[in-house]
């Protein structure tokens, strides 16, 4: 189930991603601050998808800093087998 409550630029690689969400019927919701939050294992997880070697906006960076301090799961994703990983199908 997807539920998109943001329009931003979206990166390449993310599309792919998605799909393979969809297939493993893995709930998502697209919203801020980061690109998406994937309900795993009962938790709601902040996952931001980066292409190749694009970098985090200072908001991105302020959000991730924070979820760590907390001892909240945070994900950065490159690839499908970061996605993968963080899901426990790696």
């Amino acid at each position: 189930m997807t539920i998109k409550l943001w329009a931003a630029k979206r990166d390449a690689n993310e599309r792919e991603i998605l799909r393979a969400l969809d297939r493993m019927k893995v709930w998502y919701v697209i919203a801020p601050p980061l690109d998406l939050w994937i309900l795993h294992a009962g938790r709601w997880i902040p996952v931001e998808i980066k292409n190749g070697r694009n970098g985090l906006r200072p908001s991105q960076v302020a959000f991730m800093d924070r979820c760590a301090r907390e001892g909240v799961p945070c994900s950065l994703w490159r690839s499908l087998n970061d996605a993968l990983a963080t899901l426990g199908h790696a």
